[in-house]
């Protein structure tokens, strides 16, 4: 990693602006697994 970013990092960044953190490291390590929303027609 050349910028010395490490996922953890971003989880941290997004529960600082009040994000839930996705999964880290499940199931392929060093990443970060993003969930879309769930949503129901009106």
């Amino acid at each position: 990693n050349t910028a010395g970013i490490e996922p953890e990092d971003v989880a941290k960044r997004l529960m600082d602006y009040g994000f839930h953190a996705p999964t880290m490291s499940w199931p392929v390590p060093g990443t970060l697994m993003i969930e879309p929303t769930e949503s129901e027609s009106k």
